[in-house]
């Protein structure tokens, strides 16, 4: 048999037409179960280069891309290799072009208008499938219209007995397709989906009589048309060897996912005792050292087994959210996956939310949900980036408080339809018995993840390489198994190392390459130092900055991962430019890792975030151990500036939020002492400037009013001086003219010359008063001559 290949497309952007929820996911729903059966999987619009299956929901396809993309999986092409099998797998809007009695049918991409563009002819479609030389056809329209496919005059569209051909459209062409307005899935995929898990041997003939079945009841039609049969799996029969597809099964330092469940191996064992402790408890705590795969075990264990139902049968009809981290804002990332999980809108889950335990199971109780299941991933960041202790409590009473409703309750209950399940890092146990309420949920509920058996370990290893048609050597095999039981937490370097290996698949891989790679203790370091030296020393530089910014101090000073925004990094000296350059250079050596979060309740606004790709990275990298360890109090200080700066601006850089005082002294000498091997980030920079600005107009202003105050004293004094003169002068006028009529008139005289002479010095203007007082001396006082004798 020669290599199956598939074709998955999901479009759910358009600019015209509406947006659709599902065509991705079921897009991806559908290839994770074509790799399953063996296929080659191509996913458009496609996501990611790694992962050329994945389809992702926001980026457009058009046209000409599909057209293209259709050709070469039916092997139009004659430099093209012909597959065995060809599947294409379309989920999107179709339209439908009516012409008086002419009809013509369309595949919507991206940028349709239905006026010139209409996207994709089916008619093209259905020509290109009889000229193709593939002898296993497979096609599947999840689409409005769909049956327009089928709508043409020939009988028979294969080419004698040697073609077969299996045609499923959604609904007739005169029809409308459907997806739900709260589900993962629309209404044929949801069908097709459960055909392709049906046990035994599944063909074209089976899968359509199994969509068509579970379909029957519906208010939409499938149309199914086969010839021939085409045989998709059958468990007497292995796939070939040569089947080598591109997707590594290896996660390097990353978690393994719920998508990546059909390379997860190795934890069976685990899984189904969480899966029972979660069927029994309404609380369940993951616990287990850094590297020890709490997070894989339950994204990509527990919570697809939990979706089977296989052992608790009702948990398949469970709402489970999205497994998410509390992050620096817990209660706002569990408002969040709340309303992502279509359980209530952003506004409704942020209230409840805040409010606490009450808020948050009235909002599970008024849920349309047999029951609902949150997942909160590294739950030590609620120690670690939550820096608000009220909101710590708060994000804990909600989670403590209904889980621990729920045990008091017993096993019983049905009210209560909230179920927690939490990972955590077991040295951070002394911190939870801090909090009485998850203290007592955490003795009885727990259960932790040991090392790996050596039997669970060659499963890891090697069957993983076994669904993709890959064999490791025995001896590397067991060389490796050695290397991991001498080390516990080595797991993520253990996959990172098999990840390494893989890039290598085409060459012959011996003990001689796993020793040059370092081992599972030293390919990382060694992959790390090569990268490292491969830089210029500005870009060291850089690197040692970068670094520094994702790791933090926890309480005895071990350092502890931390997530950062990208623009954080990049205002980094000397310019955004040469650190994005570096960034790059990381990000392909899998040292850090780069996402992109929506930001809550904005779907237009994004952030681009970085995490060091693996907390062992930092244990297990002397360069980046010895960054830390330079100088962890200068680091702590610095981290608790930046922070400072982070929530200036979160808080829209309020003046209320600037630095003052002392604190302002301690972090210009900071700046002074540390500013070159520890700089601030653009953000702090502006933060410190600013404080300093905001500080010298406070002094200016402070001044300014010292000096008016002293002025309007000193203007309140001198008119009280002046109005003292003036009373003064006023009675010595009045004075005067009494003495004119006394026995002695010249006293009267001379004291209306003195009046009239301290009124001009210090008013600097003769008072009326007193000038009338002057002339009246100088008419009425008699001119005398006094002889004065000597008297002795």
């Amino acid at each position: 048999m020669k290599k199956r290949q598939a074709l998955v497309i999901g479009i759910n952007d358009y600019l015209v037409l509406n947006e659709l929820r599902t065509p991705a996911n079921d897009a991806n729903a559908v290839a994770q179960e074509l790799l399953e059966l063996g296929f080659e999987v191509t996913g458009l619009p496609c996501a990611s280069t790694q992962e050329a299956w994945r389809v992702h929901p926001e980026k457009h396809l058009l046209t000409h891309e599909l057209e293209d993309a259709i050709t070469n999986l039916f092997a139009l092409d004659a430099n093209i290799s012909i597959p065995e099998t060809a599947l294409l797998f379309f989920a999107g809007h179709g339209l439908r072009k009516v012409k008086g009695t002419l009809t013509k049918g369309f595949l919507a991409t991206s940028r349709v208008d239905s006026k010139e563009n209409w996207g994709f002819p089916l008619k093209e479609l259905r020509e290109i499938l009889e000229k193709s030389p593939v002898k296993q056809q497979i096609v599947i329209l999840d689409c409005c219209h769909a049956g327009e496919l089928l709508n043409f005059n020939e009988a028979d569209a294969g080419k004698g007995e040697t073609i077969s051909r299996c045609l499923i459209a959604a609904c007739r062409e005169i029809e409308l397709a459907y997806e739900p307005t709260a589900g993962n899935h629309s209404t044929l995929t949801e069908a097709l989906l459960e055909g392709l898990q049906q046990t035994g041997i599944i063909s074209n003939i089976s899968l359509s009589q199994s969509i068509e079945t579970a379909l029957a009841t519906r208010n939409q039609t499938p149309i199914c048309n086969n010839w021939g049969e085409i045989i998709l799996r059958d468990p007497q029969i292995e796939l070939p060897s040569e089947i080598l597809q591109d997707e590594c099964p290896y996660k390097g330092l990353e978690a393994f996912q719920e998508q990546d469940t059909q390379y997860f191996f190795g934890r069976e064992t685990l899984t189904q005792k969480l899966v029972y402790r979660l069927r029994d408890s309404h609380f369940l705590a993951v616990l287990g050292i850094s590297g020890s795969g709490k997070s894989s075990v339950v994204r990509a264990g527990l919570i697809p087994e939990l979706k089977k139902g296989s052992t608790i049968s009702e948990s398949k009809t469970w709402t489970i959210c999205a497994p998410f981290t509390p992050g620096d804002d817990p209660l706002a990332n569990l408002a969040q996956v709340l309303s992502d999980a279509n359980l209530c809108d952003l506004d409704t889950a942020t209230q409840a939310v805040a409010q606490g335990a009450s808020g948050l199971q009235r909002l599970i109780s008024q849920a349309n949900a047999s029951s609902i299941l949150l997942v909160v991933d590294q739950f030590e960041q609620v120690f670690t980036q939550c820096q608000s202790e009220a909101e710590r409590q708060k994000f804990l009473d909600c989670l403590c408080g209904v889980a621990d409703g729920g045990q008091a309750q017993g096993r019983q209950d049905t009210t209560l339809s909230l179920r927690v399940v939490i990972t955590l890092r077991a040295d951070f146990l002394g911190k939870c018995a801090e909090y009485p309420q998850l203290a007592k949920l955490l003795q009885t509920h727990q259960e932790i993840v040991t090392k790996m058996e050596e039997a669970e370990l060659r499963a890891a290893i090697t069957k993983p390489a076994q669904k993709v048609g890959w064999n490791i050597p025995p001896d590397l095999e067991n060389l490796m198994v050695a290397d991991v039981q001498k080390s516990p937490g080595s797991l993520p370097l253990l996959q990172y190392l098999l990840q390494k290996l893989w890039d290598q698949r085409r060459q012959r891989l011996t003990i001689q390459t796993y020793q040059d790679m370092g081992g599972v203790q030293k390919a990382l370091q060694k992959q790390a130092n090569q990268v490292y030296e491969s830089l210029t020393p500005e870009q060291q530089t850089i690197t040692r900055s970068i670094f520094l910014e994702l790791t933090q101090l926890g309480e005895d000073t071990k350092p502890i991962a931390r997530q950062v925004r990208k623009s954080q990094l990049t205002d980094l000296p000397p310019s955004p430019e040469q650190v994005k350059t570096v960034l790059e250079k990381l990000e392909a050596a899998r040292l850090v890792v780069t996402r992109e979060l929506q930001a809550r309740g904005n779907k237009a606004d994004k952030i681009t975030v970085v995490d060091v790709a693996h907390e062992s990275l930092m244990s297990n990298w002397e360069q980046l151990e010895q960054w830390v360890n330079e100088n962890p109090e200068v680091k702590r200080q610095r981290d608790e500036i930046q922070a400072k700066a982070q929530d200036w601006e979160d808080k829209d850089k309020r003046r209320e939020g600037l630095l003052r005082g002392l604190d302002l002294v301690e972090v210009e000498a900071f700046v002074r002492r540390n500013g070159e091997t520890f700089p601030l980030s653009a953000l702090a920079r502006e933060y410190l400037r600013t404080s300093i600005r905001q500080q010298l107009t406070t002094r200016i202003l402070g001044i300014g009013a010292v000096v008016t105050l002293l002025s309007v004293v000193t203007g309140l004094w001198l008119n009280a001086q002046r109005q003292a003169t003036i009373a003064s002068l006023r009675a010595n006028a009045a004075q005067a003219k009494n003495l004119l009529t006394s026995a002695d008139p010249v006293d009267g005289l001379v004291l209306a010359i003195q009046a009239t002479g301290e009124s001009q010095g210090r008013l600097r203007r003769v008072m009326s008063s007193v000038q009338g007082s002057l002339l009246t001396s100088i008419q009425t006082t008699p001119e005398q001559n006094r002889l004065r004798g000597h008297q002795n």
